[in-house]
């Protein structure tokens, strides 16, 4: 199958109509020549309207003709999918596209809906689909799928705009899903778009017909807080306020968590933003035997506060905190010693949260021992008391298999180093700022006393054409180099053919620079000849310096 990067897909449409799109991609679907990646990268074209931004086709298509010669279009594409018996089954073209535009255009075009109703093309979308699972059911009438495990809702693309467009679609899933509850009796995940959407009706509906779920992730959860603060000096906003308050109070975090049935959710997520009530800890209690994955973006001191007033969560094994705005080292203490209590945690990640090195300082060394995967992708804490706390408690997770740092370096060069000696099971090291005030001797040394290492990240200034020569980790498989300065091929080609068989599959990330991230110093031909060795001998490859950004 023939590979088309997204690049060469934008030059093929920059010659082309937009009325002669849609044939272009209807020969593509039928046509074993295009692989999945070029006809998602067809899809999305910036090309096909020149001057818009990267959308779905059917924003597109919006902003240029009416969504009936769009839904026209998909209708040629469903019979032409089964006409020709292309090879892609149009279950799979439909992850390849956009199933949320099959979605709209069965609420916008009611003959269209209609004419999904019958054929194979209804079996086989009953069958094999979950995404948008609900809506397109309840608009077309079709008969849930008993088997489906995995539910995703309400997913709209994010370059929307119109606020009044996005809730009037996103509010359906959550009626439609208390409609079909009662038949998703092997529902175990639930994926969502905007938690403030979820009503406390949806959570009970779920603890009463669906008895395996267990995972809830949702990609927003904005409460009332934020808006109620807003506008507390307005005495007609502050009634309406409270009205809607009133509203969210019905449908916030906590009371859906505390409507399912108790100790059955094991993972909470929230992906991308949120602003949630002290309540939603209570929530989170009353799952405390059972969860045993927790990601939340700023999860400020008032949640954290109750948290603390509660038992350590014996069953949780991964944590992910970030974006924490306010700062309040009181809690760091008292926090860290929670966290120290939760016995089974196995992965920490945090980014940019405030204390969270004197917090993880105080849970390294206060009793948790079984930390296998710890992420601090960004800190800026410098007292070097905090910061030669955290890592004496890194050094006690003898079970430490990956390990990613961007902090400042210790007090004493020697208590850095001698706390990674001592984590024999590392598997994938990861080191930004640190690593750049390493000697090529001592990198050596770190990277040959680990044996089972086969992730190695490393930043170096300047670029040394020598550091190939001390990178010695007889499995490692993915090098990833950041820096400034000047490199050449030699070396790297030197160091690829001092590789064998237990490096198959290598994968070479280069990101050197001058000043500025798009002037790179590794000119093209290095690049080829990098890549070329890699492949030749480990089929392994390089990857650009432009993804790594």
């Amino acid at each position: 199958m023939v590979y088309f990067p997204s690049e060469v897909v934008d030059m093929i449409l920059s010659f082309v109509e937009p009325e002669d799109f849609y044939t272009l991609l209807q020969c593509a679907l039928v046509n074993r020549q295009w692989s999945r990646s070029a006809l998602r990268a067809l899809y999305r074209s910036e090309a096909l309207f020149p001057g818009v931004n990267r959308l779905s086709a059917y924003e597109h298509s919006a902003m240029s003709i009416k969504p009936k010669r769009w839904a026209e279009f998909w209708w040629t594409l469903i019979l032409s999918a089964f006409t020709f018996e292309t090879y892609l089954p149009y279950a799979e073209l439909l992850h390849t596209l956009d199933l949320c535009d099959l979605a709209l255009l069965i609420h916008l075009d009611r003959d269209f809906a209609n004419n999904l109703r019958h054929g194979r093309f209804a079996f086989y979308l009953r069958v094999t689909c979950y995404e948008n699972y609900c809506n397109i059911c309840a608009a077309v009438g079709w008969v849930v799928n008993p088997g489906i495990s995995c539910l995703v809702c309400d997913s709209c693309p994010e370059t929307w705009d119109n606020e009044q467009e996005r809730n009037r679609y996103l509010g359906v899933s959550s009626s439609v899903l208390d409609w079909w509850a009662p038949h998703l009796v092997r529902l175990e995940t639930l994926w969502y778009t905007m938690g403030k959407h979820l009503r406390v009706e949806n959570a009970r509906s779920i603890a009463r017909h669906c008895p395996r779920f267990r995972n809830l992730i949702v990609w927003e959860w904005m409460e009332s807080t934020i808006s109620r603060a807003r506008f507390d000096l307005d005495d007609s906003e502050s009634d309406s306020d409270s009205d809607t308050g009133e509203e969210e109070e019905e449908s916030s975090a906590g009371d859906f968590l505390l409507a399912l049935r108790r100790n059955t959710l094991e993972r909470f997520e929230v992906n991308r933003d949120s602003h949630c009530k002290p309540s939603m800890v209570t929530g989170l209690v009353a799952h405390s035997q059972s969860l045993r994955v927790l990601r939340l973006p700023k999860f400020r001191p008032e949640l954290a506060i109750e948290l603390i007033k509660s038992k350590s969560m014996q069953s949780l094994e991964a944590l992910h905190f970030f974006l924490g705005y306010e700062k309040c080292p009181i809690l760091a203490e008292p926090f860290g010693k929670w966290l120290g209590g939760c016995r089974n945690l196995r992965r920490i990640e945090t980014w940019l949260y405030n204390d969270e090195l004197s917090m993880l300082a105080h849970a390294l060394n206060n009793g948790l021992v079984s930390l296998e995967v710890l992420v601090v992708q960004q800190n800026y804490e410098d007292n070097t008391k905090i910061i030669d706390a955290f890592y004496r408690g890194v050094s006690r997770q003898s079970n430490m298999q990956e390990l990613t740092l961007n902090t400042e370096m210790t007090s004493h060069k020697n208590i850095f180093l001698w706390c990674l000696f001592r984590l024999r099971k590392l598997r994938k090291l990861n080191l930004r700022r640190m690593s750049a005030k390493l000697t090529l001797e001592e990198i050596g040394a770190l990277t040959s006393s680990h044996p089972n290492l086969v992730w190695l990240g490393l930043y170096v200034t300047p670029a040394l054409d020598e550091i190939w020569k001390y990178i010695v980790a007889p499995k490692l498989r993915y090098l990833h180099l950041v820096g400034s300065g000047d490199l050449h091929a030699k070396p790297v080609l030197d160091f690829i053919h001092r590789l064998g068989e237990q490096n198959r599959g290598f994968i070479l990330k280069l990101k050197f620079s001058t000043f500025a991230e798009t002037f790179t110093t590794v000119s093209e031909e290095d690049h080829r000849a990098i890549s070329y060795a890699l492949f030749d001998r480990l089929r392994g490859r390089l990857m650009p310096y432009r993804e790594m950004l």
